[in-house]
């Protein structure tokens, strides 16, 4: 079977106030109910609509159109994600611990999009801040880390601004095949 549309259908959800989205929920819904007809797999969806901020959390990412039809993203965590991270007392060798910490910060910035405004990006590392400070980490330590992971972010995003295929160019955002 084939999707198709037509001018009425349009009318018709549109006066029953549904919505673009709602009908590509409801369309894509159906679809993959039909695909999985095992009868076991019950298809749910969720969409921006369905979170009071209108951005969709997906794993570590929360993902939004703007105003100006812009795909957003900004690191996203659950409420009750713990409040610490490696601890100080770790018995962790000091360069892997910071290692560890420096790698997080470049993560939590690569999910972060740069078109946000600063102030949105620095709520993203003043948490994490926080978190290595309840963590037992002094403010020195954790001015190092974040020095130290927005050195490695800064990098990455300078590889990736090299044109594709020159000497080092590296993706900012790997592909989940590679």
């Amino acid at each position: 079977e084939e999707l198709c549309w037509c001018k009425e259908w349009e009318q018709e959800d549109e006066e029953a106030g549904q919505g673009d989205l709602e009908r590509t929920i409801s369309i894509l819904k159906g679809t993959m109910t039909e695909v999985s007809s095992f009868g076991y797999l019950r298809m749910t969806m969720e969409s921006a609509l369905d979170f009071a901020d209108q951005r969709l959390p997906t794993l570590d990412t929360s993902i939004w159109v703007d105003e100006q039809k812009r795909v957003l993203y900004t690191y996203f965590e659950k409420p009750m994600a713990a409040n610490q991270v490696v601890h100080k007392d770790t018995a962790l060798p000091e360069n892997t611990k910071v290692s560890t910490l420096n790698s997080e910060v470049v993560r939590r910035m690569q999910n972060t999009s740069e078109l946000l405004p600063l102030e949105e990006r620095l709520e993203v590392l003043q948490k994490f801040a926080q978190k290595l400070c309840n963590s037992g980490y002094s403010l020195s330590q954790t001015r190092h880390i974040l020095v130290g992971g927005l050195t490695g972010y800064e990098k990455r995003l300078r590889q990736s601004k090299i044109v594709e295929g020159s000497v080092g160019w590296r993706p900012l955002h790997e592909s989940a095949s590679a």
